[in-house]
């Protein structure tokens, strides 16, 4: 599997969302979608983590995403890549608990670093007012932002930015385990929830290779390493039984939820 596939493959596992089918869309993306949906490998999405945390007893708390005003203290590429991959798990956060002033917020925010991206063509205004029209409907909410961070791979892509969506996909990968052991902390059935996010030990098993594809020739994808490295060291501690499930203990899940706050913080810190 060349590059590019393997980079399309995880770019879906963060970004494809359950969702129907909006009256507006054509039927070249339900083709799309389910050559896309072909290649996802079994675990979680952003949305799939936090709808499972939702269905477990987890309740929404305010204050865990991203300050939308700090998105004016972004100058740098890596923290407008990394921050726009915050922003997109904020996303599947505020949408799977309906909080609908946090989409609109949010949106606006990412829209912001996209520009700076120079992602104008993907995320314009029109699109934001396609998600305020969609703001309490959930199903076509999901297609809307699943055919963004699709078609914002894309064009990232190619114009020979692989880097960058490397960055975004890690910012992202980075908010869902912090949004998710945040969760998790206060949820009425931890072992569900500490199964599930024990299981992204598979998930960072891939994103490491790729990124060491990019170290070499560009120093903000080597600093993105030895975070990545920090929390695969974690879960190379989860040792698998015998039918390949994994869990942890509380122990461990306080041990991640540690990690996930303190790499994220320097994210979302950054300039």
């Amino acid at each position: 599997m060349n590059t590019k596939s393997v980079l399309l493959l995880l770019v879906v596992f963060f970004f494809v969302f359950a969702s129907c089918k909006d009256d507006n869309e054509n039927t070249n993306d339900i083709t799309i979608d389910n050559q896309m949906e072909q290649l996802v490998y079994p675990i979680p999405t952003p949305f799939e983590t936090t709808q499972m945390l939702q269905e477990a007893g987890a309740a929404y708390i305010g204050g865990l995403t991203n300050d939308v005003n700090s998105v004016d203290n972004y100058f740098k590429e890596k923290s407008q890549a990394l921050n726009l991959g915050i922003f997109g798990a904020d996303l599947a956060y505020a949408s799977t608990y309906n909080q609908a002033q946090s989409i609109r917020e949010i949106m606006v925010a990412s829209k912001k670093l996209s520009d700076q991206l120079g992602l104008t063509t993907v995320i314009d205004q029109s699109l934001v007012e396609r998600v305020e029209r969609n703001i309490d409907n959930g199903d076509t909410l999901y297609k809307i932002v699943n055919n963004t961070y699709y078609d914002t791979f894309n064009k990232l892509n190619n114009e020979n930015k692989g880097a960058v969506s490397i960055m975004v996909i890690a910012g992202a990968w980075i908010e869902s385990i912090y949004i998710s052991t945040q969760l998790a902390a206060t949820s009425t059935d931890k072992s569900i929830l500490s199964q599930k996010i024990a299981e992204q030990k598979y998930t960072v098993n891939t994103l490491v290779p790729l990124i060491e594809q990019y170290k070499t020739d560009n120093a903000d994808i080597a600093e993105l390493e030895l975070v990545i490295v920090r929390f695969k060291d974690f879960f190379d501690k989860i040792i698998a039984n015998e039918d390949g499930e994994v869990t942890m203990d509380d122990a461990m899940l306080e041990e991640l939820m540690t990690i996930a706050k303190d790499e994220r913080e320097k994210i979302i810190s950054m300039q």
